[in-house]
């Protein structure tokens, strides 16, 4: 362990370090437009990042907006939509967290139609003035859009992970500001294998661990690294789905994933609403909704993208634990007791199961320099090392047992041949798939 320490002092040398200026600023909004602050005095990043906040708040908040809109005439707004809604006549309704649809034609997204989709599903700066009246829903007018395009780095992440001889998995965390402790990555392993996929499919995991174990920041920093949509409560189906009222696509077709925090609180309605098509889409990549808009269109789409659930450990589940002693079995009755119904092939799509019944207190492995500020690597060798891993995923069948059969076994292949190229270890296979069966804990997984 002192070793890998002296290594995190070494290559803590190669993070940016920007301290947070602003109160409430999410941290990882300053490291997505850390380019913005690099090497700009303390006064002029206080502004810059004032600014940054004010413009991601507006997508946040409709009352901010509106505000803003009637004092100026104008919005500057930094988002990602999350859904969206393009009719015959070429206009574009884009809505944001906060409830307000942004209008605007579509020719200010591209030219052709692979263009125009790309770009409404990246984050993008957009300049916004009044709405219209006689549209009922709360509304702005787009006038400027300028996509901001994600960089990938993937000269750099190469050039670390030669310099420093650490694997990709420790990189990872170490990009996150994170000491790459058996502790860390314990926490981290299953919401890491969520950022790949295994021979075409995603790989969903499921984690319920105590408060601050770095979940919430996790799942932002995914939002603006890899345009995953980040919900704090269960959505309902026309958030996620389809909106059949306003005919607009929901988050599944804006977003590289789906991140749903408190799920030990589920709204047990939107559930049960979504629950067909969640179990269709997260299996085949099929998200339908069996609504229909008041022109009688409803929606089926195709994509495969992965969903990560979190939730904080009560004492309802650890009741649950302590008559099971099986991850899979504990989160498969949890499930059933909080929405009363069967849910066991819908658990059965998560390749991990996961219980963390011990606290992590995340923030004791934070790198920080000697003025306490914590360090990261930009998204840009974030994104360019997932894409390393990812290309050198390899494919070896692991056979089934007695009882890690059908699409357990299948999880089991995923979870083993993304480990490999994560850790440059190869996994013990019986290990695996106990950890997939939910008979082993992740713990058993890390070296």
């Amino acid at each position: 362990m002192s070793e890998k320490l002296d290594i995190v002092n070494e290559i803590s040398k190669e993070l940016i370090y920007i301290r947070r200026y602003v109160r409430d600023i999410p941290y990882s909004l300053i490291v997505a437009f850390y380019d913005t602050f690099k090497d700009k005095p303390i006064d002029e990043q206080k502004e810059l990042q004032k600014r940054l906040y004010d413009m991601y708040n507006l997508s946040t908040d409709q009352s901010l907006l509106n505000l803003e809109i009637s004092l100026k005439g104008y919005a500057e707004i930094i988002f990602k939509p999350e859904s969206y809604m393009i009719d015959q006549s070429g206009r574009v309704m884009l809505f944001t967290k906060g409830g307000v649809a942004l209008i605007g034609s579509v020719d200010l997204f591209g030219n052709t139609r692979r263009d125009i989709e790309n770009v409404i599903g990246e984050w993008m700066y957009v300049e916004v003035s009044h709405g219209k009246p006689f549209i009922e829903i709360p509304n702005a007018t787009i006038e400027y859009v300028e996509p901001l395009t994600p960089k990938v780095d993937r000269d750099r992440a190469i050039e670390l992970l030669d310099r420093y001889g650490v694997t990709p998995f420790e990189l990872f965390l170490i990009s996150q500001g994170y000491k790459p402790t058996k502790e860390v990555k314990r926490l981290f392993l299953p919401r890491i294998l969520s950022l790949f996929y295994y021979d075409g499919l995603p790989i969903h995991t499921f984690q319920l661990s105590q408060p601050e174990t770095g979940k919430s920041h996790f799942a932002i920093r995914c939002e603006f690294a890899f345009n995953f949509t980040h919900f704090t409560e269960f959505p309902s189906p026309a958030r996620l789905i389809f909106d059949g009222r306003l005919g607009a696509k929901g988050a599944v077709f804006t977003s590289n994933g789906i991140i749903i925090d408190e799920i030990d609180k589920l709204d047990k309605v939107n559930f049960k609403k979504a629950y067909q098509s969640l179990n269709t889409g997260l299996e085949n990549g099929v998200w339908r909704r069996g609504v229909q808009t008041q022109h009688c269109i409803a929606l089926e789409g195709y994509r495969f993208l992965p969903f990560i659930l979190f939730g904080n450990v009560s004492n309802q589940l650890i009741d649950i634990y302590t008559q099971t002693n099986n991850n899979r079995e504990a989160v498969t009755m949890l499930m059933q007791e909080l929405t009363g119904m069967n849910v066991n092939s819908f658990v059965e799509r998560f390749a991990i199961t996961d219980i963390i019944l011990n606290r992590i207190p995340i923030t004791r492995y934070l790198i920080r320099n000697d003025r306490g500020i914590v360090g990261f690597l930009p998204d840009s060798v974030l994104r360019g090392l997932v894409e390393i891993v990812e290309d050198s995923i390899r494919y070896e069948y692991v056979e089934e047992d007695e009882g890690c059969v059908g699409r357990l076994r299948r999880h089991a292949e995923a979870v083993y041949n993304v480990m490999k190229a994560l850790t440059y270890e190869e996994p013990d296979v019986s290990v695996v798939r106990s950890v997939v069966t939910g008979k082993s804990d992740v713990i058993s997984l890390i070296v």
